[in-house]
């Protein structure tokens, strides 16, 4: 009888400890930790090369960063212009017409993080978050699970008659994108940051972009155009700070304190630790030379004037 009865309790301890566990796990599900808001003006790639160093220098916080870009100059024209951002294995001969970009001197940068293509200017809204994987325990470190997290928290960010909803890797109002992401995972970090496109230009994107050879199955042919749509036309006339502020909000229903920080005199201590720096300006030399190389050049429409500068230049 004894021996039945110690049976039995072992078995009860056993599920109480396996019922222990699960509520562990459930509760480190819900667990948050801090972020730091930063709030920022500056050009893209000033805003690239900060985060770069908040993902591999500042090991411990949490980051919401929030900008709106300067007008940026053309190098050629003076006027103003935009950048061409690239994913960190971006072919700058298959994913832009050279030609136009060289032009109009239109900068070109490739980031730290995968993803596409994007031209953007002083209408793009920019938001990256960087986190610990503590942060968001539920959330494996893997580019879907971090997606669909962040489909969750822009759920709560815009008004329910935009129709917002993730398609694949984009942001939609119904099935017009107008933001697109990006991400970098370290072993306990990661990056997801995203291009709103509260304004933009069609004819920018038809001058400066290809199409590239992966496409979302829900674009269905569509050309920029009819793919892509401005945030605007969806706020009735508001101005951008109305999402920016919606931003702010939401991040202290996923967070336990938002901690205000100010820049650049909170972050430059962070900019001067040493760390990995793969964000990068492409040179226009550089991408003439390229093309010197690919046997196609002859007819990428690339004027022979700019050939010759970067045979002069040998800059590969």
């Amino acid at each position: 009888m004894w021996r039945r009865y110690a049976s039995a309790l072992r078995v009860v301890v056993r599920s109480y400890r396996r019922e222990r566990r699960a509520f562990s796990s459930s509760e480190s599900a819900v667990r948050h930790e801090p972020v730091h808001l930063l709030r920022l003006n500056v050009p893209i790639l000033e805003q690239l090369r900060i985060e770069e160093a908040l993902l591999r220098a500042d090991l411990t916080r949490n980051w919401c960063i929030i900008n709106r870009a300067p007008v940026l100059k053309s190098s050629t024209t003076g006027l103003p212009s935009g950048a061409i951002i690239l994913g960190i294995s971006g072919k700058v001969q298959r994913l832009c017409h050279v030609r136009n970009v060289i032009e109009d001197g239109v900068q070109l940068i490739r980031r730290f993080s995968g993803g596409g293509t994007v031209f953007v200017d002083h209408d793009t809204s920019f938001v990256t978050f960087i986190c610990n994987a503590s942060a968001r325990p539920n959330v494996a470190s893997f580019p879907k699970p971090i997606m669909d997290w962040s489909g969750q928290f822009y759920s709560g960010v815009f008004p329910v008659a935009t129709q917002f909803q993730l398609l694949q890797n984009d942001y939609c109002f119904g099935t017009r994108k107008f933001g697109g992401n990006a991400q970098a995972i370290t072993r306990q970090r990661w990056a997801h940051h995203t291009s709103f496109l509260w304004q933009y230009s069609p004819a920018n994107l038809l001058r400066y972009l290809q199409m590239p050879d992966r496409v979302p199955e829900y674009r269905q042919g569509r050309d920029h155009d009819s793919f892509v749509t401005n945030m605007a036309d969806h706020y009735n006339g508001a101005d951008r700070a109305v999402f920016e502020d919606a931003v702010v909000s939401q991040l202290s229903r996923w967070f336990t304190a938002v901690h205000i920080v100010q820049y650049p005199h909170d972050i430059a201590p962070i900019l001067e630790r040493e760390h990995d720096t793969r964000t990068v300006v492409i040179s226009h030399e550089s991408v003439l030379a390229e093309a010197l190389l690919d046997p196609t050049h002859a007819t990428t429409g690339i004027p022979a004037a700019s050939v010759a500068t970067a045979t002069a230049v040998g800059e590969i």
